[in-house]
């Protein structure tokens, strides 16, 4: 019979949707604590599609229940299957009610077909790698598509008039991070995937200082050149053993990148600044492996740590407590007169700058930004440098013609070595360790190309398309450094070599970036011949992670014995 009484109904209800909870959340205290995270945090969406998966899936079991309650069936294993059934439905029929709502009569973007439920496009990508993917949807669908990850719609674009057309010409619109599980965890501080006018006030102190720091070459060739010599005395050690560079790059860059971050003040040998550094990379790299949480973010909601949150948290707070107890020491300083020394200086000397998590924030952004990509590329470097043992020799001659044996390159030496200034070029091109950048938003609806794009829309910029485009360069797969030199012999920049992106959103360090590559590059060669070890001789591939970086190799540095005079 069905129920008698008001207050039965009322009493058979609550146990449903308690007998629920107990085997979705193990425990109702863990369901009260999802139900309040979810609503507190402002996720409406999420929370409605919980506790209306909770009452149906509660109803459906209550009445299967009076079926087969003296069978041999376990109820707690149906209950659980059954609210996944329902919740898995719920989210997918009101995310596309949400967005049909949005696009109705308006021409979107082509996308892939075969748009599963839940996880949309995510098996597509997960096929093989992720640019091989990109490259061919592009080739199928155009410059322009569209991708249904999860509830998140993501339109790529792949060419160059379009990049332009969205990133220049329409700056205001497509300039926006979108929301981010990584911003939840900074606090919405820094600098990389902050918006509004903070985001700009924070560009503008950044972009001051290195601009200051670049037109002092100088100052910046001192921090540099310290590190070459800890970079030889280090290779020199190993006396023609082979070696994997990863650890020996991280080392001498990081140290360049602290310095110019924070100054002197980090002294790069102790354990501290190493433990800072080792816990840094990791956190970085947990998170680049969480980034399906801002696609899936009901997975966030889990009883189990899939994602090792925990750990990002504990990692996060390790090294923000590092880096402020740097800042206590630099206000300690006596700061002086004149144009700061490093960024923490510029933001001291800043009377409007946030000294607080913002200024921590921002200093480890940039400390991430600037120490994964070059590390990245100057790892590329190495493998080409192996792999085109004529490029190297033609380096050697042209670094060996323009310095005096035993000299340090400056950038000044910049114009008497351009196959040098071609090959980093060619370096940023053909190993493109940020292939796609980071993921924009557009903040209000918009067109592009003749198609509508909701505001909210997570925008992904191929610029690898773009630096492999055949028709921007001539066989891009192969590395030519001299693609870059005219008939005149000199070095030229077309206008589709986009390796540090453009717009409002233009890599802040591109000039320090610069200056690391070619100091540490024609240094190298200059004292070094470098070769693959004999037994290594598995291919090296290239991975996407939080970069483009080539898989793990070991290389030989053989001492040049360099007796030129150079130019005189």
């Amino acid at each position: 019979m069905f129920f008698r009484g008001r207050d039965k109904v009322q009493c058979i209800y609550i146990s449903i949707i308690l007998r629920t909870a107990r085997v979705i959340a193990c425990t109702q205290s863990i369901l009260d604590s999802y139900t309040c995270t979810l609503i507190t945090a402002g996720h409406r969406f999420v929370s409605t599609i919980w506790l209306t998966s909770v009452c149906i899936a509660g109803v459906l079991l209550h009445l299967s229940h009076r079926v087969i309650s003296d069978s041999i069936v376990n109820m707690d294993a149906a209950t659980g299957l059954v609210f996944v059934v329902v919740f898995l439905s719920v989210y997918t029929l009101l995310s596309r009610t949400r967005q049909s709502k949005t696009t109705t009569n308006r021409k979107l973007p082509p996308c892939p077909p075969f748009c599963l439920p839940i996880v949309g496009h995510l098996p597509l990508l997960a096929q093989r790698d992720l640019l091989e993917t990109l490259t061919l949807q592009r080739q199928k669908l155009g410059d322009i598509y569209r991708l249904q990850i999860g509830r998140t719609t993501v339109v790529v674009i792949s060419s160059y008039r379009l990049l332009y057309t969205a990133f220049v010409k329409n700056a205001d619109i497509f300039s926006d991070r979108p929301h981010t599980v990584f911003l939840e965890l900074c606090k919405d501080n820094g600098i990389i995937l902050l918006n509004g006018p903070r985001w700009k006030n924070q560009r503008q102190i950044v972009l001051k200082n290195f601009r200051h720091l670049c037109a002092r070459t100088t100052i910046l060739e001192t921090i540099i050149h310290k590190q070459i010599h800890r970079f030889h005395d280090n290779i020199s050690s190993l006396d023609g053993c082979a070696v994997d560079p990863k650890q020996l790059l991280i080392d001498v860059i990081s140290s360049v990148v602290g310095e110019v971050m924070i100054g002197k003040i980090f002294d790069t040998d102790t354990v501290k600044f190493k433990s800072y550094v080792e816990q840094h990379n990791e956190v970085v790299h947990l998170t680049a492996k969480a980034v399906i949480l801002d696609f899936l973010p009901f997975l966030r909601y889990l009883p189990v740590d899939l994602f090792n949150h925990a750990r990002v948290e504990d990692l996060h707070q390790k090294t923000t407590s590092f880096v402020k107890g740097k800042i206590g020491e630099k206000l300690q300083q006596s700061l002086g007169e004149g144009e700061p020394r490093d960024l923490m200086e510029a933001y001291l000397k800043t009377s409007e700058s946030e000294l607080d998590d913002q200024v921590t924030q921002t200093v480890s952004d940039m400390f991430a930004a600037g120490l994964e990509t070059t590390v990245s590329t100057l790892r590329w470097a190495l493998v080409y440098l192996t792999q085109y043992p004529d490029v190297q020799s033609r380096l050697q001659q042209e670094v060996d013609q323009a310095l005096p044996a035993g000299t340090l390159p400056s950038m000044a030496d910049k114009q008497a070595m351009p196959y040098v200034e071609a090959f980093v070029m060619e370096l940023l091109r053909h190993s493109d360790v940020a292939p796609v950048g980071l993921l924009h938003t557009v903040n209000c609806d918009t067109y592009l190309d003749g198609y509508f794009i909701p505001k909210g829309t997570t925008i992904i910029p191929n610029i690898d398309s773009v630096l492999k485009d055949p028709d921007n360069f001539e066989s891009p797969y192969e590395f030519k450094p001299e693609r870059f030199i005219d008939a005149e012999g000199k070095v030229f920049k077309p206008e589709t070599f986009i390796p540090f992106f453009f717009g409002k959103r233009l890599c802040v360090g591109e000039q320090i970036a610069r200056a690391n590559l070619m100091l540490f590059l024609t240094s190298l060669v200059q004292a070094y011949t470098v070769s693959r070890h004999a037994d290594d001789t598995e291919p090296v591939r290239g991975a996407l992670n939080i970069t483009y970086c080539p898989s793990d190799f070991k290389v030989c540095f053989h001492k040049r014995d360099v007796t030129h005079q150079g130019r005189m």
